[in-house]
């Protein structure tokens, strides 16, 4: 068997049978604002993130998915 690591954004549309766990990272808001903006980021660009963040969209269409979660604090 052989194991793969898929680090993204819609890794969590991936199918249940393929994915043995899925982990969601999490992070201060304040943090995550910082990061963009350090990265060069635009203003929209970064207030999508930070909505999705806001309204835990990955972790909840993981959980919708039913996979195997775990979350992290980054």
């Amino acid at each position: 068997k052989q194991t793969l690591v898929i680090d993204s954004h819609l890794s969590h549309y991936l199918p249940k049978k393929w994915v043995e766990l899925c982990i969601v990272t999490k992070t201060n808001l304040k943090k995550l604002k910082q990061r963009l903006q350090k990265r060069g980021y635009s203003k929209a660009k970064i207030q999508e993130n930070l909505e999705c963040e806001i309204f835990d969209v990955c972790l909840i269409e993981a959980q919708e998915a039913g996979h195997n979660l775990k979350i992290v604090e980054t």
